[in-house]
């Protein structure tokens, strides 16, 4: 081949499958070295860089960058593709394969976003989420969402399946974040392009709980539960902080098991009746991160 080699993930059949994009193809090669070329249908179809994964189906998926198809190769080198609507101004990038068993695929626009589709081919749902600079970091978590590396503005993404969308920081100042990947103590480690460092995070998610409260007496309950991917957590690893959305903000309570989930409690009185949006964030201080929960709500009457 003439070069242009990007990715490399293992296939259903044992050997290693690559885009070639200097030759417009797919590439494959058995653990003795037989390399054997497979050329991608559409002319020009890989343009820069593509995502290459081994799907649930036991194909190999792959973008194609410059046309905005998303396509599949077989172990016998038969190759089909599918097209997405609008792909071509899509600048499809780096595909994994989620929880769901569906394919996700970032898309490098001005509005960036997440794209999911199924092994039929079909775009079953496209998630707008904020990052830049063509990362490479998207997979699976152990905590049952997609995980993306942002960037800028220096955060790392969670993702459920469902497209809702959580940040968490960088706790170096400028870390760039360029890939992931889920080790086996199921923490996330993130290659920092600018820092020069590995960073480490427990994979962990949030979820607000809705309440009602009356208005000046003290109550409240369960505001989050939180899923962390790490098997050896325990509740006293973190710290929790809630705000009421009324301007106040008060430790929470931390409950669970081994493992979690993790439940997050407190209680506050309202001088007010209306609605208010809750949050809680939960800091763990083995990893030094902090993880906001998906917005709750105070119904006070």
């Amino acid at each position: 081949g003439n070069g242009g080699l990007f990715y490399i993930p293992s296939g259903a059949d044992g050997n290693l499958w690559f885009p070639v994009v200097n030759d417009n193809a797919i590439g494959r090669m058995t653990t003795g070295g037989a390399f054997t070329e497979f050329p991608i249908p559409t002319q020009g179809a890989l343009g820069l860089i593509p995502g290459t994964t081994k799907g649930p189906d036991g194909n190999v998926w792959f973008s194609e960058y410059a046309v905005g198809n998303v396509a599949k190769i077989d172990t016998s080198g038969h190759i089909t593709e599918y097209p997405i609507p609008g792909g071509a101004q899509k600048n499809l990038g780096t595909i994994a394969v989620g929880p769901d068993n569906n394919l996700w695929i970032l898309e490098n626009i001005a509005q960036s976003a997440v794209a999911k589709v199924s092994t039929a081919g079909a775009l079953l749902a496209e998630y707008p989420v904020l990052f830049e600079n063509y990362p490479q970091g998207l997979k699976a978590g152990s905590d049952g969402a997609m995980w993306i590396t942002q960037e800028y503005p220096n955060n790392v993404i969670r993702m459920t399946t469902s497209g809702i969308v959580s940040y968490v920081p960088l706790t170096t100042v400028n870390a760039d974040g360029n890939d992931l990947a889920f080790g086996p103590d199921g923490k996330i480690w993130v290659a920092e392009l600018q820092a020069g460092a590995i960073g480490r995070m427990s994979a962990i998610g949030g979820q607000g709980k809705n309440i009602v409260l009356r208005r000046g007496v003290s109550g409240g309950g369960n505001i989050a539960t939180f899923t962390d991917g790490t098997p050896s957590a325990v509740a006293s690893d973190f710290t929790a902080i809630i705000d009421w959305g009324d301007g106040t903000l008060s430790p929470g309570n931390i409950s669970g098991v081994t493992g979690g989930p993790f439940n997050v409690s407190g209680n506050h009185r309202y001088l007010r009746s209306g609605l208010y949006k809750l949050e809680v964030y939960l800091n763990d201080r083995v990893d030094n991160s902090t993880y906001a929960s998906s917005s709750g709500e105070a119904r006070v009457f």
